[in-house]
Formats: structure tokens, sequence, C-alpha cells
């Protein structure tokens, strides 16, 4: 009998705790009603929370009360009538005595900004003039919630997110979206309405995984996954996949094993190793390390020399003379090395490297014009032969990014927003969709249209970035993912109530993460301020309009043209093809505000394209200075074998 009482005990004691436990937490409210938020004005805004199952929810605010009654699950929403910019205000919820009051609300316009690194980039993550921007952000009146990045198979409520409003200042400007910072920067010092910014964006990530399931699964183009995250065991796979990127980055940064191997001494023997010339690409897994010896003559010893490299991966180390002179913090720019006086010695000198890609097996190091040790103005070439070794540290750990299934980033960071109404969003993503550019017009699209139908605002404004130019310019034509997300960007604009901002001057041929994120940011507020803030600005470079045929020429007329067309120089990047598809670069001159291409020898003009590579030059600009936007036009449907 003993045992059946206690038993008896520990079930009245479990239930009574889960009792106690529920009505402490019984009231809750959608995460993004905080201290210091900001509610999009002119509208009706929705309050959604939990509470006892169908008790009474009472609502107070600017003196008036509102009551709902939770459902049998406990769920409840209240809508309140729209209110004008301004502030402060204090909202009360409370329900089984239990008060929640929410302090300094302010209401003004709300923008979700999404996408992925270069929307993700923080102000302090080395920008361009970031310290300067960060003294000058006074501002408290633009604010900003971080979506804290987390991913499930299923659509999460507002209750199920994390983050806070912060107002914006010197101390905590730094972490925002540079971007979405300068964006929301020039919007209020245009308007003087607070501005909030929800910031939903993660790194590396593709449109699949942004977009709701029923838009992205089963279609044709279903994004190819064999580690989806299913519904069932979900969380033990997230959880082992974040144990292993833990380990794989503890490796990365472990120092113990090639400091007992000696492996960037002068004595150690690395004859074995395999001998590969640089610059170069070279597939290897796991951590890399290179080595080379040189012999060196009238070196200033007493003065730092300087090394340059040009390009080389995110985790990146130099050793000289067994000293580490260099290791590449996060998000560090690419640049020139210093190397302390000292290292460098008359004689013998050994360079040793370090090295991982942590997004690919490809390490490429260097560049032929930058690859060079300089000391006392003497250059010392370091292109030719070095010796590498994959296999002297522990095989690294590889951790499944499931942050890249389809959907489970729009079921956790932008589903529980979308009943908190939105002036508009701002999206800066495509790189990772640079593989499969073909789909990407057609799940844009798609994405564009199911945000507006979640939100239910079917004109939400959709204002985007064109990808920026990267990676090593070509003198030929070529094909080009790049480009072609860019075309897909520009097709885009035929949806309504979108824009685009063409960013194909301020990108970086060694960086994916231009750090000029003012103009980027700055373009995008400009379309909102001619689209939405009825200000008469130019907002645009040329898009292209009507490409007509003349005798030996091309006649091209562009939107946004006027009042003129300039080039940046000579006026280069234009391509045509004839019915065989082989593009060949044409001359071309600007006459009355259009531009005239020269067919050459070419009976029967196909295509015609503009800055198509993944780093093009592109001169072409209006006199406000915005740059015309890459595009590729086919001109007669008789030529169907130009068509990609």
């Amino acid at each position: 009998m003993s045992k059946i009482y206690t038993a008896l005990f520990h079930i009245v004691i479990y239930v009574s705790l889960s009792v106690i436990s529920f009505n402490a937490t019984a009231l809750s409210v959608s995460k993004l009603f905080q201290d210091n938020m900001i509610i999009q004005r002119e509208q009706a805004f929705i309050i959604t929370g939990t509470a006892l199952p169908l008790s009474e929810i009472q609502v107070v605010f600017n003196q008036t009360r509102w009551t709902t009654t939770a459902d049998k699950t406990g769920d409840w929403q209240l809508s309140l009538p729209a209110e004008k910019a301004g502030g402060p205000h204090k909202l009360h919820i409370s329900s089984d005595k239990t008060t929640k009051t929410i302090n300094n609300i302010y209401f003004g316009d709300v923008w979700i900004a999404s996408g992925q690194s270069n929307m993700e980039w923080k102000l302090s993550w080395t920008t361009e003039n970031w310290q300067t921007a960060v003294e000058q952000a006074k501002f408290p009146l633009i604010r900003f919630f971080n979506v804290a990045k987390s991913i499930s198979p299923i659509p999460k409520n507002a209750q199920q997110i994390e983050g806070q409003w912060i107002m914006t200042s010197p101390e905590t400007v730094k972490d925002f979206s540079a971007v979405a910072w300068y964006f929301a920067k020039a919007i209020y010092q245009q308007t003087n309405v607070p501005i909030g910014i929800i910031n939903s964006s993660w790194g590396g990530t593709p449109i699949e995984a942004w977009t709701p399931d029923s838009m992205v699964k089963g279609s044709s183009d279903d994004y190819p996954n064999p580690s989806y995250l299913d519904p069932i065991h979900w969380q033990k796979k997230l959880q082992i996949s974040n144990e292993k990127s833990k380990l794989r980055q503890k490796q990365l940064h472990n120092e113990t094993s090639f400091k007992e191997l000696q492996l960037a001494s002068n004595q150690y023997d690395d004859n074995k190793w395999q001998r590969i010339n640089l610059p170069g690409k070279y597939l290897a897994k796991n951590i890399l390390w290179l080595r080379k010896s040189l012999n060196l003559s009238e070196i200033s010893i007493n003065k730092p020399s300087m090394l340059s490299v040009g390009f080389y991966p995110n985790h990146f180390e130099v050793f000289i003379n067994n000293q580490r002179v260099f290791k590449r913090a996060a998000h560090q720019p690419l640049g020139e090395i210093t190397i302390p006086a000292g290292i460098l010695k008359n004689g013998n000198n050994t360079i040793a490297i370090r090295t991982a890609n942590d997004w690919s097996n490809f390490n490429q190091f260097a560049l032929t014009d930058q690859f060079y040790l300089e000391n006392n103005q003497q250059k010392i070439n370091l292109t030719g032969e070095w010796r590498v070794n994959n296999t002297l540290e522990t095989p690294l750990v590889s951790a499944t990014r499931y942050q890249g299934n389809h959907s489970v980033l729009y079921n956790a960071m932008i589903h529980p927003l979308i009943d908190f109404k939105a002036k508009g969003v701002i999206w800066y993503q495509g790189e990772s969709n640079t593989g499969r550019a073909h789909l990407y017009q057609t799940q844009f699209k798609n994405l564009i249209t199911s945000w507006r139908d979640k939100w239910q605002q079917k004109n939400l404004p959709f204002y985007y970035v064109q990808l920026a130019n990267y990676k090593e310019r070509v003198n030929h034509p070529v094909e080009s993912g790049w480009a072609e997300i860019r075309q897909a960007q520009l097709d885009t604009l035929s949806v309504a109530n979108t824009g685009m901002a063409v960013t194909i001057d301020v990108g970086n041929s060694l960086d994916v993460h231009p750090r000029n994120k003012k103009t980027v940011g700055e373009r995008l507020a400009a379309i909102a301020r001619a689209k939405l803030y009825d200000e008469n600005i130019p907002y645009s470079g040329p898009l292209i309009e009507t490409i007509t045929q003349a005798d030996k020429s091309l006649i091209l007329e562009f939107k946004h043209a006027k009042p003129q067309l300039i080039a940046k120089g000579q006026l280069l990047g234009f391509e045509i093809a004839g019915i065989d598809a082989t593009y060949q670069k044409t001359s071309a001159k600007i006459v009355n505000n259009r531009v005239i291409l020269d067919t050459q020898d070419i009976n029967t003009v196909c295509s015609v394209r503009y800055a198509w590579s993944d780093n093009p030059v592109a001169s072409l600009i209006n006199l406000e200075g915005f740059p015309a936007s890459p595009f590729q036009s086919f001109l007669t449907e008789n030529c169907v074998n130009t068509k990609p």
C-alpha cells in the first residue's frame, strides 16, 4: 500500500507543479510586443497571445478598454484601431490576475529586412566608414528587432521567436544590419516618422528556405534536399548538427596539434609533401598546410615587411619562421598583411600557411600580380612551387547546414511575423542560388506573392537589391549564373509594387560581401522615398525598354534615362549574338540619349546583352549616377537557338 500512496503522492505533486507552472506563464503575448516597439501607423494592428483556455483578456490602450476570450486551446487575438504616427504610448494586457505592461511604444513605419549575409551584415563588420556611422547614430526613434536565428519544419507562432526592440544609439547601432540601417536613416531623416526594422536574415541561405512549404515542395522546381528536416525527428537532427558545428569550430581554432608537430618551423621536413603551383585553386578537404622556403638577402631586418596574397579563404593563418604574423578574424576584409620588424632575416626563411574553406573544399590562394613579400621597397615574388599537405591534422567534422532546407526559415523566422502589419519589405538575397539561376525568377515571384498572401497585404511593397559584381573579371563573352540571377531580378520588376536597387558598381572581385553598404541602403531608400513617400527624386538607373533594328545598327532606349545617359569612361559591356547563339563584343555610343550598337557582320541579330558576367564592365549610368541594370534581350522568336 505504501508504494501506491507514494506513487499517488508523486502524481499529485507533478500535477500541482504543472498547474502552478501553467498559471505562472498562462498569459503570453507576441514577442514583437515589447518595450520600445514600433507599430505600423495608420493600419489596424493585431495583438496575439495565449492564456488559460476560455479566459477573458483585457487590453487597455489610450484609456480605452477592449476585451476578448481565449479559445479552447488558449489562443487569442485582438484587433485595435489604427493610430497616427507618434508616441510614446503604453499598452496594458491582463488576464487571470496577470498584467503585462508595454512601455515607450511609437507608431511609425515598420519594414521587414530579410535575405542572406549581405542583409545580415552588421555595421561593425568592417563596413566602409563604420566608426563614423556609429558616432553619428543618435536616432532613438529608429528601432531594430533582430529575429534570432532559428529553423523549423513547421510554422512557428509569434510567441516562439526571440529578440527585442533596440533603440538606436552609438552603443547599439553597431549590431544592426548595415544595409537596413542606412535605409532606415535615409527614410527617417526625410520624413521624421519613427522607423522600425525587423531584421530576419541568415547568411548563406537560398530563397527556397524563405518560401512557404506550399510554394516549394512538390513543384516541378523542388529544391533537391536529401537531408530534409522531417517534423518527427528534426530536433534530434538539429541537435547533432549543432554539436558537430561546435566541434568543427573547435578543430579550426585548435593550436595544440600543429604546435606539437612544429609545422611552421624551419626545421620541419616537408620533402614528402605534394607540390603545387600558386596562384590557383586546390581541391582539398580538411585543414590544409602550405610551406615555402625563401633564401633572402639584403633584408632590412629592423623594418616591418608586408605580405600581399590578394585572395585567401575565410580561415587563414600565416607563420614566418615559426612565428604567427596573421590570423584572419571573423568578417575581416581581405588586405595586405603586416610582418613586424625582426621576423624576416637574411638567409633561409620559411613561410607556412594554415587554412580551410568552411563553405566548400576549394581552397583558392593568391592572385598573380598580388602575391609577394615587400621589404624596404624590395618585392620578392611568391608565385611558383609550394608544398601542401591536408592530412596532418584530424579530419574536420562535417555538419549539415539545415538552414538551407526549403521553408525552414520561413517557418521559424517569417511566419511568426505575419500578423504584425508592415509598411514594406527590403530583400537582399540570391548569391546562394547562382548555381540554379534558371529557376530564380519563378521562385522569387512565388516568394513575393506568398508573403503578401500571408500578411494579407496584397500590395505590400517589396524592394530588393540586384546582385553586385563579384569574382574575377574576364574580357570575353561568358555564361554566368550571377548574370542570370540579375536578369531574373530585373524581370521581377513586372510584379506590381516592386523596386530594384542596382549595385553592379559597388561589388568587390575578391569578396562576396561588398563593404559599401551605405550606397546599397540609400538606393533602396530612394525607391521607397519616390514610390511611397511622394518625393520627386530619381531612384533608378537606366532600364532597357526597347531595341530597334536599323541599318547595321541597333537602337536601345532606356527608362530612367532622362535627362541624360552618360558613360563612366568608355562605353563598354555590350554583346550581340546571331542565329548561332555565339556572343561577341560590339561597340556602342550614346546618340540623342539612346545607345547605338554596331551589328558588325551579323545579318540577323537575335540577342543583345549588357554587363553579362559575374564581374562585368558596366559603364552606362544616368546623370544622377545610378548605374544601368545588366540585361539580356531576345529580339525575335525565330532565333530560338539563342535562348538558354
